[in-house]
This record gives C-alpha cells, structure tokens and sequence, in this order.
C-alpha cells in the first residue's frame, strides 16, 4: 500500500487526466517546456504539508499542499482567454467536488493563482502560465506521520 501522501498525490493526478481530455497532464516534471511540445500541458507537483491541532490520540490531520501548473500557447489576442479557461478547467476539476482516493475522496481548495505572461522577445510564440496552489486535508496515523 502506498504512502498516505503517495496515494492522495497519484488519486489527484489520475483526476485530473480524466477530466482534462486533449490536456497532457504529467506529474512533478522537471524538464522545461520545450519551444516545440504541444500544448496546453498541466503539472501536478508535490506540495508540504503541516500537521494540524487534533484531540486525537489515533490519527492526526495534517494540511497538505500541491501545486498545479498550466501552459497553453495561443495568439496574442487568445492568449489571456486561452490561460483562463485551462485554469478554470483544473479548478473545476479538482476543487469544491470530491477526488476519488480508494474507498474515500479528498477535498481540495484553491489558495491562491499567479499567472504569467511570456514577453515577445521570451518566446517566438505568445505563451503563458498559470501557477495554483491548493490544500487538502489529510488524516493519518499517529505513529509514521504521511509517509507511512
């Protein structure tokens, strides 16, 4: 069985591609997003987490984040549109509705957005960003903590 965390992170992204047809949706890329890659692209990535005051002896709740990361390319007119409607897609997606993880599902919820827009001499393309950062809860064993 995997880690707590483990299994919370997989659920999100395995969402995610299923709700995000035409979207290549990986999961803690490293790589740059090369000139020539088609677009739009979405990275799940692994946030931390902070343990949460709980009275319970058993199982401690901790507050986990993760940040979701979309790319498109459009023309300058679309551009800011294009940014929009992936972003609202992953919200839409992802936050205020329950994502399936096993027997249970987590609830997650948007902490914040920053977007950028690529300058002309940046890119040969009009492209843009968006960067969200959401949280979960998260219950977990006393003894081992998220990773057990």
């Amino acid at each position: 069985m995997p880690a707590a965390r483990e299994a919370a992170f997989a659920a999100i992204a395995a969402h995610l591609a299923s709700q995000l047809p035409g979207v290549t949706v990986e999961r803690n890329r490293r790589a740059i997003i090369a000139p020539d890659e088609p677009l739009p692209i979405v990275v799940l990535r692994d946030g931390g987490h902070e343990a949460a005051d709980d009275d319970s002896a058993q199982l401690v709740r901790y507050s986990v984040e993760c940040v979701v990361e979309g790319f498109v390319a459009d023309t300058d007119a679309r551009i800011g549109a294009a940014l929009n409607d992936l972003h609202a897609r992953c919200i839409a997606a992802l936050c205020n509705r329950p994502v399936p993880m096993g027997d249970d599902a987590l609830w997650l919820h948007e902490r914040g957005t920053e977007v950028e827009i690529a300058e002309a001499g940046d890119s040969a393309v009009p492209a843009a960003r968006f960067v969200a950062t959401l949280s979960f809860d998260l219950l977990s064993p006393f003894a081992g903590g998220p990773f057990l």
